[in-house]
């Protein structure tokens, strides 16, 4: 069992690092749905190729597992566009306390169906996560609170927390299902079409008004100058090592959904998650403080119990 322990501990490493990526190409690129679309078609068309020879070159597909492969797959589109929308508006450390929020309590919340029960151990580990999360808040001047914000917020915290659901129901799922590389190279195929006739769409439809998509959708509306090569190249380079890290870990995640309670792995994930951005932060020198300490605290306390 603790193999699975270790392979779920690699994904959320793993999953800590993709946002570095995720951030260098929005500094490159900005945070506009175009740009957003564009990244999912890059990171769609290095993760294709990735999963077809992590699964020998063969594409399966069975009906449940194509149903779920459309749904994960307009979720995680959903979860990016309006998790960019969110970051215009709210500051990252509130975007990634409703994503980790969602993480965890939907398919804790979903492990119940499965027949999972709940335990006084996993109670005091899931308060020791959320009290983590609670000290990340941070106060940032000038973000206001709105109605569309509030449904970004209500966005992420759903559609986050169903790509753990999901993919606990095609792991347990009693009907033919594909393997698990399998399932994730259908999703990256959806997910890779729909995000790639969103920018034919968008490019079309700027042609039509005689503009160009590139500038028009850029960080700066309508007032971005051309990206240099440099840039480019470094905002590709970015995408492709998402697509590596982040596909890596969703196998390594998916694979262990079968093996571990999803209440387990949810709370496993999320404190992991806490516990590496605390930690990332200290090394780009960030200060050690009383709260920095108490937040780590209860991250690794709270991951730890859940494990024993």
């Amino acid at each position: 069992m603790w193999v699975y322990y270790l392979m779920l501990i690699g994904a959320v490493l793993l999953f800590s690092i993709q946002f570095v990526f995720s951030k260098c190409y929005q500094r490159e690129k900005g945070s506009s749905f175009f740009y957003s679309m564009l990244f999912s078609v890059i990171t769609g068309a290095v993760s294709i190729p990735y999963f077809l020879i992590l699964n020998g070159s063969r594409l399966e597909m069975t009906p449940f597992s194509l149903f779920l492969a459309v749904l994960y797959s307009i979720d995680a589109l959903a979860c990016t566009v309006f998790g960019v929308k969110t970051l215009e508006r709210a500051n990252l450390s509130v975007y990634s306390l409703f994503m980790m929020l969602g993480g965890m309590l939907l398919p804790f919340l979903y492990g119940f169906t499965l027949g999972e029960e709940m335990t006084l151990i996993k109670g005091v580990a899931m308060l020791l996560v959320l009290l983590s999360m609670a000290f990340t808040l941070k106060k940032e001047d000038g973000k206001k609170t709105d109605l569309f914000l509030v449904l970004c917020y209500g966005v992420i915290f759903v559609t986050n927390g169903l790509t753990g659901v999901m993919t606990f129901m095609h792991q347990r799922a009693t009907v033919a299902v594909v393997s698990a590389s399998g399932f994730l190279l259908l999703s990256n195929i959806v997910k890779t079409v729909l995000a790639l006739a969103v920018v034919a769409g968008i490019f079309i439809a700027a042609k039509v008004r005689g503009k160009d998509a590139m500038l028009v959708h850029g960080a700066a509306e309508g007032k971005r100058k051309p990206s240099p090569i440099k840039s480019w190249v470094v905002a590709v380079g970015c995408a492709v090592g998402f697509a590596f890290v982040n596909g890596t870990g969703s196998l390594l995640s998916t694979l262990t959904a079968s093996y571990i309670e999803a209440g387990i792995q949810s709370t496993i994930g999320t404190g992991g998650c806490l516990l590496m951005s605390a930690l990332f932060g200290l090394l780009f020198g960030e200060r050690i403080t009383k709260k920095t300490v108490f937040t780590l605290a209860c991250a690794l306390t709270g991951t730890v119990l859940i494990m024993l």
